[in-house]
């Protein structure tokens, strides 16, 4: 993403120790830290997401699933299958 001036307006980290999320705000960019325990098999396993309020901000994370109705084929280029759909 690259709303911001000069770069990312989100970046995510990986390899964080500990136990939870967290987030670190720097001018207009905001770097979400995500334990490297979370992602492992992240991709390919049914885990929608990871949730974590430990901290001052709630955070929430999830993937994105390809759209039922897309406004063009293209948004749906980059996504995970939608389990819904998957259902039927």
């Amino acid at each position: 993403m690259s709303d911001a001036p000069g770069g990312d307006a989100v970046r995510v980290a990986s390899g964080r120790g500990g136990v939870g999320a967290g987030c670190h705000p720097d001018g207009a960019r905001l770097t979400v830290h995500i334990p490297a325990a979370w992602l492992g098999g992240w991709d390919t396993d049914n885990r929608i997401g990871f949730e974590d309020s430990t901290g001052p901000i709630h955070l929430l994370i999830e993937k994105d699933f390809k759209c039922a109705n897309p406004s063009t084929p293209k948004d749906n280029d980059d996504c995970y299958e939608n389990p819904v759909a998957c259902e039927g």
